[in-house]
């Protein structure tokens, strides 16, 4: 793609001897920052169905994941040809049934696939090692839910019920409590019973409450 290899010629560009003074300090560990608030500024954009924030987003993203891998390979670890290799593999080794005779015939029975496929190819013991550690504790806790799904033990709408009963009780302990570990436990019970109900109802808890906070914000003024 003749805009995609241009890319590449003005990072290694920038990166050269008479290239630029800022990029060449650089290292690939510092672009992990990068990477989250470019991510996040995408998201917003997607949120708000700013096309021309879209556009410009995606084009850093694309720019910050070409020179950490141009990073990697100058210091010989491996090529973008090697990552382009790898997720090419991983998407057909993932739908066999696109690719192969396997049938999965629901969105269901896919995702059943590749949660226990993955699993097993990664020699997984328990969710954590398929958690992403270091991502915000909410979408982490989204994740352990949805994955502990697919896995058959699925928090249901049945549950409902239950789960608000459960926030009253731990409100009201809450209240009583004064030691401040006792606090603590209690708060994260509480956080942890959310996730549940936001899960039941296909609600993006990190979301939502990053907009409350956009919300509460604007009404506080300096």
């Amino acid at each position: 793609m003749k805009e995609f290899d241009r890319l590449l010629k003005v990072i290694k560009k920038l990166h050269s001897p008479s290239g630029c003074p800022w990029d060449k300090a650089q290292t690939a560990d510092d672009y992990k920052r990068y990477l989250l608030e470019e991510a996040y500024e995408l998201v917003d954009g997607m949120q708000h169905k700013n096309i021309r924030v879209i556009k410009e987003e995606l084009g850093d993203l694309f720019l910050i994941l070409a020179t950490i891998t141009f990073h990697f390979n100058k210091n010989k670890k491996f090529t973008l040809t090697d990552v382009l290799r790898i997720i090419n593999e991983k998407l057909i080794w993932r739908h066999p049934h696109v690719f192969s005779s396997r049938k999965l015939a629901t969105k269901e029975e896919v995702l059943e696939h590749w949660i226990k496929a993955k699993a097993k190819r990664k020699k997984r013991k328990t969710i954590k090692e398929r958690l992403p550690l270091s991502s915000p504790s909410l979408l982490m806790a989204e994740l352990f839910l949805k994955e502990r799904g697919y896995l058959g033990k699925k928090t249901r709408r049945s549950e409902e019920q239950r789960i608000s009963k459960r926030l009253v009780s731990l409100a009201r302990e809450m209240e009583a409590a004064k030691e401040s570990k006792a606090k603590e436990k209690l708060t994260s019970d509480i956080i942890f019973e959310l996730c549940k109900l936001s899960y039941i109802n296909n609600i993006e808890l990190e979301t939502l409450l990053r907009h409350r906070v956009f919300e509460e914000a604007e009404k506080v003024p300096y």
